[in-house]
């Protein structure tokens, strides 16, 4: 199959109320795994192409790290420099490089392999302190409590939400697991109709996979997985071929 169709699966599977629950849920974890893998796929055939295409620092990446250090002000009472941050899906390292300029102490996590070896060539010439680890965001080799903050920029929309136990929600619990009690989860997802949906971003790397939220469903994963809404924020990137709807969310681990 490929993702239309595939989609087009997951939403028929969704939909039948004549399949019980936890069949329901893992026939579409099934589904959501072909959807997912494809994604990397993409990443890993077009990983040296973002990286130039998104190397930059730009106005939008200086509105998310000041939202960024604006939630650790919210969270912690001042910018603390020095805290340990998690960057997931840290894809060609752009985040995890501005990062550390700003004083963060700066974990990667990532998945394709593409990245990872561009990634990895950085750590080796010094533009970044630590080796990115290689992981699945619902897998996360690190730790409990290991981290004072984490960003998931951009990430969680790779992953269809299907319910607790599973993908978005099984990351976020992740995410509660390695960070430390009353630590700053920092989300950036594409607002629009909560559904899953095939988009071209007109730069030539060709369609992929989104999972679209409402500010409702976002913030919902975060307070089902341990975390209270400290801030919620909707924002739009203007692109040269398109302007995208954005949310921002910080929340803090509660329990």
């Amino acid at each position: 199959m490929d993702a239309q169709e595939l989609i087009n699966e997951f939403n028929s599977v969704k939909n039948d109320k004549n399949i019980v629950a936890d069949e329901r849920n893992k026939r579409l974890n099934d589904i959501s795994e072909k959807l997912i893998n494809m994604t990397i796929d993409c990443y890993d055939n077009t990983a040296e192409q973002y990286s130039n295409l998104r190397s930059g620092i730009g106005t939008w990446d200086q509105i998310i790290w000041s939202t960024f250090t604006y939630g650790i002000e919210l969270c912690f009472g001042s910018d603390k420099k020095g805290l340990k941050v998690l960057d997931i899906g840290a894809s060609m390292g752009r985040d995890l490089i501005h990062g550390e300029s700003l004083g963060y102490d700066m974990q990667g996590a990532e998945l394709s392999d593409g990245f990872l070896s561009l990634l990895d060539a950085f750590y080796k010439d010094g533009r970044i302190k630590n080796k990115v680890k290689k992981c699945d965001m619902r897998s996360l080799d690190f730790q409990n409590e290991s981290f004072d903050a984490i960003s998931h920029i951009a990430t969680l929309l790779h992953m269809p939400v299907i319910g607790k136990g599973y993908t978005t929600d099984k990351a976020l619990e992740e995410a509660w697991r390695v960070l430390k009690r009353g630590g700053m989860i920092y989300v950036v997802a594409k607002e629009g109709d909560p559904q899953v949906r095939i988009h071209d971003t007109k730069e030539g790397l060709g369609a992929r996979v989104f999972q679209y939220f409402s500010m409702e469903l976002l913030c919902d994963l975060l307070k089902r997985n341990g975390f209270e809404i400290v801030l919620a924020n909707k924002l739009q990137e203007v692109r040269p071929k398109e302007v995208v709807d954005t949310l921002i969310v910080v929340g803090r681990k509660i329990s």
